[in-house]
C-alpha cells in the first residue's frame, strides 16, 4: 500500500458509539452519505474520462488508490446502514433483517443474512470499522482480522481484547502480516483454550480425497503443523537435491511426484532421505517453561508454549538470536549441536548423580535438557565483523541476515528467508559483502528490484521499495 493511501495513519481507533434512542437501543453514528459519495464519485469518473489517453504511469496508480479509497468509504456507509437498521428493530423482526437487506440489494436472502450477520460481528469489535474511515486499515485488512478469529472460538470480549490490541501494534502491515500478528494474539488470550482446541483438532485428523477437472485428482490432509512442516520441509530438500543434479521438472511438480511415490510405495525417489531442516522460534523465557510468549514455525504460525517444548527436545541443534528491546536482531550465535549442548550442560551440571550406562545422556531427560538449553541461550552470542571480502557472504554472516530479515523484505512477501537470494543493495564489488548492504530477497523480488523498482533503506533498518512511477512501498524491521 502507498504512502499516500495510509493518510491519517497515526490517528487512534475509536471504539464504535452512538446514540441511544426509546428502549435503550443505540444507533451507530452515520458515515459518510450516500449522497456526499455521489458527489465525489461523480467528478472522479469526469476525471477518468478526460485523463483516459494521456495518462501516466503515476497517474493510473494515483487513479487505482482513490477508487479503492472510495470503495473503503462506501463499505464503512453501508455496513454502519446496515447495522443501525438492525438496531431499530426487535424481538423476532430481526431474523428477517437479512431478507430486507436481500430485497434492497438485489441479493439471495441466503447472502442478505450473511452480510448482516458479517456487518454485525464487525461494528462489535472496537475501532476497526474507524480505521478504515482514516484510512488507516483498508476493507482488506477487516476481512484478514475477521478470518483470523473466526477460525477460532473466542468469545466477544476476547474478539474485543484482540481487536484493541491488534490495531496498537498495527505498524503499515499487510492484511496478510497483520494476521499473521492477529493469530498470535488469539494464543494469548487464552492459552488453555488453545490448548484444549489444539487437542481437538488432533484427534480429528483428516484426509480428502476428490475429482478435478480435466482427469485430475485431489488430496488433502489435516494434522499437527509441526508434522506438516516436517513433510514440506523432507519433500523440498530431496526436490532441490533432484533440481541440482538436472531435473527438469519444476520444484511443485517435483514435490507432487515425491509425495505420491512416498504415499504409494514408501520410498522417496528410491533415495536415501537427503538431510532437511525444520525452524522453530521458542523465545527464551518460553524454553525456560514460561507460557506468556507464544514461539513460531516460520512460514507457518505461531504455536503453543508447550508445543515449541517438545520440538526444542526433538532439536538437532540450536542458534541463538539476540534481539534489542523492539525485538530487532543485535547478534546471530554460532549453531551448536545438540549432543554438544548436553555435553556442557551435563559438565556444568554439578547435583547430577553419577551414571552406570555411558550411553544415556540427558536427551532421556527432557526437563534438564530444556534448562542446559537455557542456560547456554542466556550466554549472548558475540557480535562480530561478519563482512567479506568477496561476493558471497560467509555462513555467519547468511544465518544473521536470515534471522533478521525472517522473509523477503519486498513487503508483504511470504517466501522465508532461508530460500531467498541474499542481494547486495548497493552492487558488488561497488558495495560491500556486509549487513547493511545485504538482504534477503527471493528470485521474483530479486529481478523486480534490477527491473522496476528503486531499493531504499530506512534509518531504523527498514526498505522502502519505489516504483518507476514514484509510488512508495515501506517494509519495516521484521522484529521477534
Amino acid at each position: 500500500m502507498s504512502e499516500g493511501v495510509r493518510a491519517g495513519s497515526d490517528a487512534r481507533p475509536a471504539v464504535l458509539t452512538g446514540t441511544s434512542e426509546g428502549g435503550g437501543r443505540v444507533v451507530p453514528p452515520a458515515a459518510a452519505t450516500p449522497e456526499k459519495l455521489a458527489a465525489r464519485v461523480d467528478p472522479a469518473l469526469d476525471r477518468a474520462d478526460r485523463v483516459l489517453f494521456t495518462v501516466t504511469p503515476r497517474d493510473e496508480l494515483d487513479g487505482a488508490a482513490r477508487w479503492q479509497r472510495l470503495a473503503d468509504e462506501a463499505w464503512c456507509g453501508q455496513l454502519r446502514h446496515v447495522v443501525a437498521s438492525t438496531v431499530r428493530l426487535s424481538g423476532s423482526d430481526r431474523d428477517f433483517a437479512g431478507d430486507e437487506l436481500a430485497l434492497a440489494l438485489g441479493l439471495a436472502p441466503a447472502t442478505g443474512r450473511a452480510l448482516v450477520w458479517e456487518y454485525g460481528s464487525i461494528a462489535a469489535l472496537p475501532g476497526l470499522v474507524e480505521a478504515v474511515e482514516v484510512g488507516r486499515l483498508t476493507v482488506r485488512h477487516v476481512r484478514a482480522f475477521m478470518r483470523a478469529v473466526d477460525e477460532v472460538s473466542l468469545t466477544l470480549e476476547q474478539r474485543q481484547a484482540v481487536a484493541l490490541i491488534a490495531l496498537a501494534r498495527y505498524r503499515d502491515q499487510t492484511p496478510g502480516e497483520w494476521a499473521d500478528v492477529v493469530r498470535r494474539l488469539v494464543l494469548t488470550v487464552d492459552p488453555q483454550a488453545a490448548a484444549r482446541r489444539r487437542t481437538e483438532k488432533t484427534a480429528e485428523r483428516k484426509a480428502r480425497f476428490y475429482p478435478q477437472p480435466d482427469e485430475q485428482g485431489a488430496m488433502w490432509l489435516q494434522a499437527p503443523v509441526e508434522q506438516v512442516a516436517r513433510a514440506e520441509a523432507r519433500l523440498d530438500a530431496e526436490a532441490r537435491r533432484l533440481k541440482a543434479a538436472g531435473d527438469e521438472r519444476t520444484t511443485e511438480q517435483l514435490v507432487c511426484d515425491l509425495a505420491l511415490a512416498l504415499l504409494a510405495d514408501g520410498t522417496l525417489a528410491g533415495q536415501p532421505v537427503p538431510a532437511f531442516e525444520v525452524h522453530v522460534v521458542v523465545p527464551l523465557a518460553t524454553l525456560e517453561g514460561g507460557d506468556l510468549e507464544v514461539a513460531e514455525l516460520p512460514g507457518w504460525g505461531p504455536v503453543l508454549p508447550s508445543t515449541a517444548r517438545e520440538l526444542a527436545e526433538q532439536a538437532e541443534a540450536f542458534t541463538q538470536v539476540a534481539v534489542d528491546a523492539s525485538g530487532h536482531v543485535i547478534a546471530v550465535g554460532d549453531r551448536v549441536r545438540s549432543q554438544t549442548l548436553t555435553r556442557l550442560g551435563t559438565r556444568d551440571d554439578h547435583r547430577r548423580p553419577p551414571q552406570t550406562d555411558r550411553s544415556q545422556t540427558d536427551r532421556s531427560q527432557p526437563d534438564r535438557f530444556l534448562r542446559h538449553a537455557a542456560a547456554a541461550a542466556r550466554r549472548p552470542p558475540v557480535a562480530r565483523d561478519l563482512s567479506s571480502r568477496g561476493y558471497r557472504p560467509g555462513t555467519r554472516l547468511a544465518r544473521h541476515l536470515q534471522a533478521r530479515d525472517r522473509t523477503c523484505v519486498f513487503p508483504g512477501c511470504r517466501r522465508r528467508a532461508q530460500r531467498t537470494d541474499l542481494d547486495h543493495l548497493d552492487p558488488w564489488p561497488r558495495g560491500r559483502t556486509t549487513a547493511d548492504n545485504l538482504q534477503c530477497r527471493c528470485r521474483h523480488h530479486h529481478r523486480a528490484k534490477h527491473a522496476v523498482f528503486t531499493v531504499l533503506l530506512d534509518p531504523d533498518g527498514g526498505t522502502v521499495w519505489i516504483s518507476r512511477s514514484g509510488w512508495a512501498l515501506r517494509r519495516r524491521p521484521q522484529g521477534y
